[in-house]
């Protein structure tokens, strides 16, 4: 299953560019990693029963396996398929081991690195443009929409990582933030809205908020 000089001679022989010889040599490696990382995570599993199965039966208690399901992840080095064991505990909870282990999400299809990935590029691109991006440079097959939707699920969480190096950033030097006279937003397929008070307007002994609005798309 590794990969050795053989295997890369394979490539590259016959071949009369070196472009060819790293499309050859690419396949190569993602076909192997994705391999190899589907077997590890299943000898992880099993580990991870046996692990289990030992500490209920030094507790006098007994685990049981419901059976293995099969999961499919797509990384950046490709698509992995493994299966791994369905656990019923000793006080009746259901888990999948490998998934509390490795924070493996329910019902994600990409992983949570190839995810923020995709977040961080869709700040400086359109959704088409990433999509072809991730399609280009790594061994991920993914659409415009799908990346959307990976934008949406997974903006929330990496802006409260970002407000919170910011935060820390702006308490060690208060004095120096200034309030911005214009704000320039630009991004793809979005929409803004928000209302506050551009002044006050009298009227007689009263007086009210004069309210505007900000959309754009």
């Amino acid at each position: 299953m590794n990969i050795s000089v053989a295997d890369i001679l394979v490539c590259i022989q016959g071949v009369t560019s070196l472009f060819k010889a790293e499309v050859n040599i690419l396949q190569l490696v993602f076909i192997r990693a994705t391999e190899l990382v589907g077997l590890a995570f299943e000898q992880l599993d099993d580990q991870l029963y046996e692990k289990a199965k030992e500490e209920a039966k030094q507790k006098h208690q007994t685990i049981k396996s419901l059976g293995r399901d099969l999961r499919t992840i797509s990384f950046l080095f490709g698509t992995v398929q493994f299966k791994r064991r369905y656990i019923q505990m000793a006080d009746g909870s259901r888990v999948y081991l490998l998934d509390q282990q490795l924070g493996i999400q329910p019902h994600r299809q990409f992983s949570q690195l190839l995810m923020e990935k995709i977040s961080d590029l869709t700040a400086n691109g359109t959704m088409r443009l990433v999509a072809k991006a991730i399609n280009s440079l790594t061994n991920c097959s993914i659409s415009a929409p799908a990346v959307d939707r990976i934008a949406q699920g997974t903006g929330s969480d990496i802006a409260l990582v970002r407000i919170q190096q910011t935060k820390e950033e702006e308490e060690t030097e208060p004095s120096q933030r200034k309030a911005l006279r214009v704000l320039y937003i630009e991004g793809d397929a979005f929409l803004v809205r928000g209302r506050c008070t551009k002044g006050k307007k009298h009227r007689g002994h009263r007086r009210r908020n004069v309210p505007f609005t900000v959309s754009g798309r």
